[in-house]
C-alpha cells in the first residue's frame, strides 16, 4: 500500500473551511498516480503506449476535511480483472479514523488507438494487490432518474480544463456540476461514471435530474446530447457507523511522504 500525507491549504477549500469535492477528487488522483509512477509496471506501459483512464469513481465522506488539517491517504489496488484495475484509497485524521474512503475502476488503453486493451500476464503479476479500504462499493453503472430535467446553460471547455491526456482532468467535472447544486445541499456520497473524454472546444451541457434523496448531473454535448461525458450521483448514505482503517492506512499520518515534497512525472495513469 502507498501512503502520503497532506495538510489541507486555502487552495483546497471553500467559504466553509472544509476542503471543496473537486479538491478532494484530486487528492485521490494524485496519490494513485505517485503509486502508480514508482510501479514497476509503470514502464512497461509507458513503452508500450499504455494507460489507465478511470470509468467509475464511488466516493463516501464520513467527515470532510478541514483547513489547516493534516491528513494521512493510503491506496492501492485491489483488484486486476480482464480489461480493468480496481483501486481503494483511505484519507485518515491524524487519529487514524476513516475520514473518506474511495473506490476506483480503471480500464487499461491503448493511448495511441483510444481502444480498451490486455495487458501481459507478466506485467500483471508485478502489480501488488492489496486489502480494500472503506464499504464494499454500489454497481459501477450510474442510472440516470426517469423524469425530466432541469437544463443549464452550456459551457466550454477551456485549456485550464485539460490534463496530460488532453481532455477534462476528471476533478473537473465536479467544479462545473457544483454551479447547480443549491445552497446549503451537502452530500456524503459522490458517484461518477465518466462515459467519453470532453475535448478542448467542446460545449457541455448540465442535465440535472432531482429526486428525494439524490441530485443526478449529466454532462452531455450541447450539439449531440446522445454524447454524455460523465455522470455524477450526489446522495447520502449512513456514515454514523465508520469503517475501521487497517494499521497499513493509519500508518499513512505518521510515514507518509507529504504531498508537496513528491515529483509528479508526466505519466499516463490515474
Amino acid at each position: 500500500m502507498f501512503t502520503m500525507t497532506k495538510t489541507i491549504s486555502t487552495s483546497d477549500i471553500g467559504f466553509d473551511q472544509k476542503i471543496r469535492y473537486s479538491s478532494l477528487i484530486e487528492i485521490l488522483q494524485d496519490v494513485s498516480n505517485f503509486q502508480y509512477e514508482n510501479m514497476e509496471v509503470a514502464d512497461y506501459f509507458s513503452e508500450n503506449g499504455l494507460g489507465v483512464l478511470v470509468v467509475y469513481r464511488q466516493v463516501d465522506i464520513y467527515r470532510l476535511p478541514e483547513y489547516n488539517e493534516r491528513v494521512g491517504v493510503a491506496t492501492g489496488v485491489s483488484e486486476l480483472k480482464s480489461i480493468y484495475a480496481f483501486r481503494s484509497t483511505g484519507v485518515v485524521d491524524s487519529c487514524g479514523e476513516l475520514l473518506v474512503s474511495s473506490y476506483v475502476a480503471g480500464a487499461f488503453v491503448d493511448m495511441n488507438k483510444g481502444k480498451p486493451c490486455r495487458i501481459t500476464a507478466e506485467a500483471t503479476a508485478t502489480i501488488p494487490i492489496d486489502e480494500p479500504i472503506g464499504a464494499p462499493p454500489m454497481s459501477r453503472k450510474v442510472e440516470i432518474p426517469n423524469s425530466a430535467p432541469e437544463i443549464y446553460e452550456p459551457l466550454r471547455v477551456r485549456k485550464g480544463y485539460l490534463d496530460f491526456n488532453n481532455h477534462v482532468n476528471n476533478a473537473k467535472y465536479f467544479d462545473i456540476a457544483q454551479d447547480v447544486l443549491r445552497d446549503g445541499e451537502y452530500f456524503n456520497r459522490l458517484r461518477v461514471e465518466y462515459k467519453a473524454q470532453a475535448p478542448l472546444g467542446a460545449w457541455l451541457q448540465p442535465a440535472v435530474y432531482r429526486t428525494s434523496d439524490s441530485v443526478t448531473v449529466a454532462l452531455r454535448n450541447f450539439d449531440d446530447e446522445s454524447i454524455v461525458y460523465c455522470i455524477i450521483e450526489y446522495s447520502n448514505f449512513d456514515a454514523s457507523s465508520v469503517p475501521k482503517a487497517s494499521d497499513g492506512v493509519k500508518e499513512s499520518v505518521s510515514s507518509g511522504t507529504p504531498l508537496s515534497d513528491t515529483k509528479k512525472s508526466k505519466s499516463k495513469g490515474k
